[in-house]
């Protein structure tokens, strides 16, 4: 039975084998060529030779390219004999001509031994078996002939890349501000018109650079809040730059070229006991500016740092304010009768040692015009403002050991070291009047060690009115809040770490 033609284009998969059949070995150059141009490869062929001298190449190709299986289909739809001509393999070792079809062809078998070509019509061929050689071992690729060879070397010298601010982000929030000039004197009215839950936010640090100038810094601490925005014109705020804690650029600003983040630090922020900030210049030109982080303190404390400041001018006026006497002798004093509340606690806390009152003067004016003739013998005038100097106390004093000891060690807030001052640090807090840092001192210190006894004496300092475990109702009306604040929210920590102590008496009530 003869092949008949088959309508179409014959699809191919991509891994589908195709035997090309060339009619003379002059043109298989051509597909070499085309084919290796087009990247494929996956070819491999063998050489028939005729006793009357003709040669005859099969070409094997796995996935071909579709413009070659076209020129094979150009030149075999005639169905005469053609230069190329494609086969597909419809049984084993028997092969149909592409575009062609056999209706038996899957159980046509062919002899033992050998190949059987079907071609158009009626036309038959067989070959012997035998294996195809892979088109790299009959391919010969001619190199230049000149090769230069070249060996490893290094740079003359490093690349220079200059560092600029540029635009970035316009959104950021500043952390850090330097403030100088006449800036410096406003600070003193923001501290006393600002909320104290604003101030304990904010340290500060006093600068002074080479020729004398002064300069003020004010950093906000970490918190999981916003930072403050602070009402000064004369400032430049800062941003931390790739949440780097001790770099900061100018708010809505960036590096250009854009490094990573191990390559910044090495650059402008090696050192992590040295805070640095970028002052802009002309120009996208910026100057780094170095402090100490030990420099900084917090802004609750300005109020002293201005008193050590200007306290020789002070101690200078209190001295030219002494007057000289001479002696005299007073007689005694009747004494005076005593009402009926001279006994009372009250009346008795407001006298001295020996139930008279103590002889020092007012210092308020008004209250003074009309007595210091009892003291001085005539009236005196006081000058119209009166700065009061206190000397830091001892437990101001241990504070301020205990934070510098704490700053200068390395690791996190939960470092071994860092964790055994915490309770010292509550300590100092509470005795130099700072209830609220020390109840933080407090909370850090019970988040190391649950099991300590720091827990009791915060919830002592949180509650000092409540006795007892604690009750469903008032843990449930901590819990019932719209809008907690930052210290009720702190309240109701305290409150669950002990009824977290106090599990059983919560579950009987319950």
């Amino acid at each position: 039975m003869p092949t008949v033609r088959v309508g179409g284009v014959p699809q191919l998969g991509s891994q589908a084998p195709v035997l090309l059949e060339l009619e003379s070995a002059t043109d298989l150059p051509t597909i070499l060529t085309e084919m290796l141009r087009l990247g494929n490869d996956r070819q491999s062929l063998r050489r028939l030779a005729t006793a009357g001298g003709d040669d005859r190449i099969l070409l094997r190709v796995v996935g071909p390219p579709y413009s070659t299986l076209l020129r094979a289909l150009d030149d075999s739809a005639s169905g005469t004999v053609a230069p190329l001509r494609a086969y597909v393999e419809a049984a084993p070792r028997v092969w149909v001509l592409l575009g062609w079809t056999h209706p038996y062809a899957a159980q046509i078998a062919a002899p033992e031994g050998q190949m059987l070509l079907l071609g158009a019509g009626r036309s038959r061929q067989t070959f012997p078996e035998a294996s195809f050689r892979d088109v790299y071992e009959i391919l010969k690729f001619d190199l230049p002939a000149v090769s230069t060879d070249w060996t490893g070397a290094t740079l003359p010298d490093k690349l220079r890349v200059p560092l600029r601010l540029v635009a970035g982000n316009a959104a950021d929030a500043a952390e850090l501000w330097v403030l100088a000039g006449a800036g410096i004197d406003k600070l003193d009215a923001f501290i006393r018109d600002s909320r104290e839950d604003v101030t304990q936010r904010l340290k500060f640090a006093v600068a002074a650079d080479a020729a004398g100038r002064t300069t003020i810094v004010l950093r906000v601490t970490a918190s999981k809040l916003p930072p403050p925005v602070l009402p000064f014109a004369e400032m430049v705020g800062y941003k931390s730059y790739y949440k780097l804690p001790n770099l900061f650029l100018p708010v809505g600003m960036r590096l250009h070229p854009t490094l990573r983040r191990d390559v910044v630090r090495k650059l402008l922020a090696d050192n992590p006991d040295e805070l640095v900030w970028l002052a802009p210049a002309a120009d996208g030109g910026f100057a780094p500016q170095t402090l100490p982080e030990q420099s900084f303190r917090p802004l609750e404390d300005w109020v002293d740092y201005v008193l050590e400041v200007h306290h020789e001018p002070l101690q200078a006026w209190i001295e030219a304010s002494r007057f000289e006497f001479d002696s005299f002798l007073c007689g005694e004093t009747p004494p005076k009768p005593k009402g009926p509340d001279d006994k009372s606690p009250k009346a008795r806390k407001s006298k001295g040692d020996d139930g008279e009152k103590p002889l020092t003067p007012s210092l308020d004016p008004k209250a003074t015009a009309g007595k210091a003739d009892k003291f001085f013998g005539e009236a005196m005038p006081l000058p119209a403002e009166v700065v009061v100097i206190r000397p830091p106390s001892e437990w101001m004093v241990r504070r301020a050991e205990l934070e510098s000891e704490f700053l200068s060690l390395d690791g996190p807030l939960d470092a071994p070291g860092r964790t055994a001052l915490w309770p010292k640090l509550a300590e100092a807090n509470a005795g130099a009047g700072d209830g609220r840092e020390s109840l933080l001192c407090r909370l850090y210190a019970i988040w190391a060690d649950p099991a300590g006894n720091d827990l009791t004496a915060a919830a002592a300092m949180e509650f000092p009115q409540r006795r007892g475990p604690v009750t469903l109702a008032e843990f449930d009306a901590a819990l019932v809040l719209d809008n907690p604040t930052q210290d009720e929210v702190r309240r109701f920590a305290v409150l669950w770490l002990l009824a977290g102590r106090e599990k059983p008496v919560i579950l009987q009530d319950r």
